[in-house]
């Protein structure tokens, strides 16, 4: 079988992650499986996941679209993909890769068409009235996101199925001597609180500012770590970053940007912090759980699900109970880290990529 997994660009967030992911373990033996990037491939953090990518046996393609341009020539240039590659499986992820995987696909016919829906906003119930005729199946990423599907985007039940993403476990075990400590070099003492997500409004980042600038004033050995893409929202983010802008709080706010080694930073770390508005499943909560750390996040994505499995989660509301459950994880530090190595036993079998693997091929062999 061939498979192509179409991505708006080769990145490092959540949904661009998961089809590496699969991409990457899917068996080869039976199938040749392709990324295609909707954007181009222009710097060297993209040609990056590429080479990693194409080491592992993924072909890595690009439809080299311009931002507000070549609509219509994305389409044309990714008809021609599917009839090159002879793509039986064109699986789409959020909106833009959405609209024209669907749209090449009424050119491409031998091509069924998997719609992965990653979140809870920015879809349309009407685009999807029109447009789902041309998807084969959906893939909702959580209980969260099948229910929108449902009671929001009006999909028939009989095209959803829920597979709810992994990770790889292994990843994410410390190793002694490593971590963001040692890649900062920062000492034992110092007390690490990290952040994954692209600096954007969803994430939450005002409030977050707000809540470390009052926790690092008050606590001269705690060190903020932020990892994501920093200029998606230049406005937000000058806005934002004002209230941790002083020389006091500047040298221990690290803005790394996006790095390739997420597992090693959140190693070695000592708390993790992420309030967003909302999110779809928000993979990285299931990252920091499985490297052993403490969360501190609003009650979005996976977070109502890993609560009701038992996962001790600090669930926050605004920037008074966000300060609240950083005290209380920093007072009791001893006690916070024991119960979240039993976080680490409950997402174990359940959050497991290989599991998540099986049933995406599942649901390919079906079509």
């Amino acid at each position: 079988m061939n498979i192509m997994l179409l991505i708006n660009s080769l990145t490092r967030g959540g949904a661009e992650k998961l089809n590496y992911d699969i991409a990457e373990r899917i068996d080869k033996r039976e199938n040749s499986v392709s990324v295609c990037s909707v954007g181009a491939i222009d710097n060297d953090s993209k040609l990056h996941i590429k080479t990693e990518l194409e080491k592992r046996g993924v072909h890595v393609l690009s439809l080299h679209k311009r931002p507000k341009r070549d609509r219509i020539p994305c389409v044309m240039r990714l008809w021609v993909l599917l009839r090159q590659y002879r793509i039986d499986v064109l699986q789409t992820n959020c909106q833009s890769p959405d609209f024209y995987g669907r749209m090449a696909s009424i050119f491409a016919r031998r091509t069924k068409v998997v719609t992965c829906i990653h979140n809870t906003r920015g879809y349309s119930a009407r685009r999807e009235l029109l447009m789902g005729r041309l998807t084969d199946r959906y893939i909702a990423v959580s209980k969260e996101v099948y229910g929108y599907c449902i009671k929001v985007l009006h999909l028939p039940p009989s095209k959803v199925t829920l597979i709810e993403n992994g990770i790889d476990m292994d990843r994410y075990h410390a190793i002694p001597g490593e971590g963001i400590k040692a890649k900062l070099g920062l000492r034992t003492e110092d007390y690490v609180v990290i952040t994954v997500g692209r600096f954007v409004e969803q994430k939450g980042y005002r409030d977050m500012c707000l809540v470390m600038k009052r926790f690092m004033t008050e606590r001269k050995n705690v060190h903020w770590v932020v990892i994501g893409e920093l200029s998606y929202d230049s406005h937000y983010y000058r806005e934002s970053i004002r209230a941790i802008s002083s020389d006091i709080l500047r040298s221990r706010v690290h803005l790394m940007g996006t790095v390739h080694d997420v597992e090693t930073c959140l190693s070695g770390a000592d708390c993790f912090l992420l309030t967003s508005q909302y999110e779809g499943f928000g993979l990285v909560f299931i990252e920091a759980i499985a490297a052993g750390l403490p969360v501190v996040a609003t009650n979005v994505g996976v977070i109502p699900e890993l609560k009701c499995k038992g996962c001790r989660v600090h669930v926050v509301d605004d920037v008074d109970t966000s300060y609240q459950a950083l005290t209380e994880i920093f007072v009791n530090h001893k006690i916070e880290q024991e119960r979240a190595k039993d976080n680490i036993a409950i997402i174990q079998s359940d959050y497991d990529i290989r599991t998540m693997v099986n049933k995406y091929s599942g649901v390919y062999s079906e079509l």
